[in-house]
């Protein structure tokens, strides 16, 4: 396990290459959230729903500030594909292969 980066220490290249792209994301996320925002407060009146507007928009809020901790975490960035995750047949499958080798 990694240790926690103290604040304000320089990053080290391969950190620097690592982290950079996903703060730049987070500005962008909350770049277009802002515009988001600015777009539904100005074209509020035209909305049938206006509660369901501030409701979506209360909903980006909460999901841009989730995902951005995440982006923050290293282990959370880490993201597997569904198929390299075990799933019940490969489990199954190494059970069935532990038999056949074990028994002979």
């Amino acid at each position: 396990m990694t240790a926690p980066r103290p604040k304000g220490r320089r990053l080290d290249p391969f950190e620097a290459f690592e982290v950079t792209p996903w703060r730049a994301l987070i500005v962008f996320r909350l770049a277009t959230l802002g515009y988001a925002i600015v777009l539904t407060a100005h074209n509020n009146w035209r909305y049938p729903h206006r509660a369901a507007a501030w409701v979506v928009v209360g909903v980006m809020i909460v999901w841009s500030v989730l995902a951005s901790l995440g982006y923050e975490r290293a282990r959370l960035r880490a993201w597997r594909p569904p198929s390299i995750r075990r799933s019940p047949a490969s489990h199954l499958q190494s059970r069935s292969s532990l038999r056949l080798t074990s028994s002979g």
